[in-house]
Order: structure tokens, then sequence, then C-alpha cells
């Protein structure tokens, strides 16, 4: 974890002596689980109280330092897979902050530092482990003489006994397996129950079904016998229409015709009214002349009423 050269600094003499210890730690343990009872006979074995509270302590301790090595860990580990140039080594000062910081966290006001505190419990775990072991060493043969006479020894039982005891067994499963039948046959009933329901649901939608059809059946003649009706009104319709369209252009020829002879007429008539107007004019000259040629008086009124 640490580069090359930095094994005498801080953190490197703690990684070491942390290596020693846990290695120390774990030859003793194995020393204490082959000599310790593997069964509830371990009470037996006359541990003091206060021995086993200083056990307890020392666990505690341990899993504290256990909490600090593995935020120490887990942060050296983000740091050397964010920063490939370290390659798989932290720098002192860095894995002393790192070591320190996980400190803090875990003893809190409690802190005296990553090496005070580390080498405290590993020492005390050490010496504790060494004593337990020594004390199980020291009374092997109380402790398994303890265990010997801890086991109940085992009478013999009377095979009328054994037989009474089967027979009780079968009458129990049979209870046991009659009480299941039973609760199967409920369940059962209940199935058979909830199926007719669900025929009687069947049967109430069919119903509904063939009512529905039939109703549809109904709409759709209805809707046929409207369409037919519907289309013959539009074909009576179509046919007035062209009837209509027929009279129409009959009735627009009769009246172009009664217009092209009004047309006719009228310039007849517009000849015969020039013509009269001419005429007109030649009669009024005329008998003016007659007329001033008559009586001058005459023809003197006449020009003055001309004016």
């Amino acid at each position: 974890m640490y580069q090359p050269g930095d094994e005498t600094s801080d953190s490197g003499l703690l990684l070491q002596y942390i290596l020693q210890n846990v290695e120390n730690i774990r030859q003793q343990l194995k020393l204490v689980k082959r000599r310790l009872p593997q069964d509830v006979a371990i009470t037996k074995c006359n541990l003091s109280m206060n021995t086993l509270l200083n056990l307890k302590r020392t666990a505690e301790a341990l899993n504290k330092v256990m909490s600090v090595l593995f935020y120490a860990t887990r942060q050296c580990l983000t740091l050397v897979t964010l920063d490939p140039e370290t390659e798989t080594s932290v720098p002192h000062d860095k894995l002393w902050e790192i070591l320190s910081n996980g400190c803090e966290k875990v003893y809190e006001q409690d802190d005296l530092g990553p090496s005070q505190n580390v080498r405290t419990v590993l020492s005390a775990a050490s010496t504790d482990m060494g004593q337990l072991a020594q004390y199980l060493l020291d009374h092997e043969y109380e402790i398994i003489s303890a265990t010997n006479t801890a086991k109940p020894e085992e009478k013999p039982v009377a095979p009328i006994i054994v037989r009474a005891q089967a027979v009780k067994k079968q009458l129990e499963e049979t209870k046991t397996l009659t009480a299941t039948l039973e609760n199967r046959e409920a369940e059962i009933r209940q199935l058979k129950l909830a199926a007719k329901l669900k025929q009687n649901e069947l049967s109430e939608m069919q119903i509904r079904k063939d009512l529905a059809e039939k109703k549809l059946s109904v709409l759709q003649q209805d809707h046929e016998t409207n369409t037919t009706r519907l289309q013959k009104q539009y074909d009576e319709v179509c046919a007035k229409l062209k009837q209509k369209e027929k009279e129409f252009e009959e009735t627009m020829d009769h009246l172009q015709s009664d217009i092209d002879s009004l047309e006719s007429e009228k310039s007849s008539l517009r000849d015969k009214l020039k013509s009269f107007s001419s005429r007109k004019v030649d009669l009024k000259t005329t008998t003016a002349l007659d007329i001033s040629a008559s009586s001058p008086y005459i023809a003197q009124e006449l020009s003055l009423l001309k004016r």
C-alpha cells in the first residue's frame, strides 16, 4: 500500500506493526478455538466474569480498529482507481491523512491518533488472546472432564415405549393428514361454489349477448329499411330535379324566343316611330304654310306661340 522507501515512515511502521500483531492474534485464536468445547459445555471453562468482560471490551476495540482500516482501504482503493500514476501505492502523507480521518470518524472525541489508537488495541488484544490460550492449555484436562460430566448419560428405552411413541407419532400424523384433507375438501367445496357462481354469471352474460345480438339484428333491419326508403326518395328527388331542369330549359327557350320576337317588334316599332315623326314634321310645315298664305295674322300668332 505504501510506496518504496516509506517503510520507516509513521504510516509504514504502523502498517508493519498491524501485520505482525494480526498474524500473532490469528495464531492464538486458532489455539483457543482448538481447546474450547464446541457445544453448550463452553460454560464449564470456569472463566471469570472479569475475563469475559475484558474479552468483550477487546472485541469492541478490535471492531473500531477494523472500521478504521476498512475506511482507509476504501479510500486508498478510490485513489488508486482514479489516479493511474499512483499504480498500487499511496504516498506516506496521504496515507497518514486517510488513517487520521478514519480515526476521527470512528473514535470522535476519544481519538488519540492512528498510531496510539491502533497500537494500544492490538497490543491489548494480543496479550488477552495469549493469556486465554495459556489458560485453556493449563486447564485443558479439567475442561475436558467437565465437558464429559456435563453430558447426560442416555438411558435405554424399552421396546414397548419405542413402539408406543411410534404409534403416537403415526396417530398425530394421521390427525394432521385428516385435518389437511378436511381443509382440502373445504377448499374444493369453495372452488365448486365459485365455479357455479361463475357458470351462472356466464349464463347471464350469454343471455345478455343473445339479447344484444337480437337488438342489433333489428337495428340492422331498420337501418336497411330506412336506407332503402331514403334511396327511393333520393331517386324520386333526382328524377323530379331532372324534370324541373328540363322544364326550366324549355321555359328559358320560350322566353328567349319571346325576347327575340319582342326585340324585333321593338325595332320595327322604332322604325315606324321614326317614319311617323318625319311625317308629322312635314305635315306641320305644310299646314303652317297654308295658314300663313291664307291669313298673315294667324301666321304671326303661330310664330309668337313658337317663341
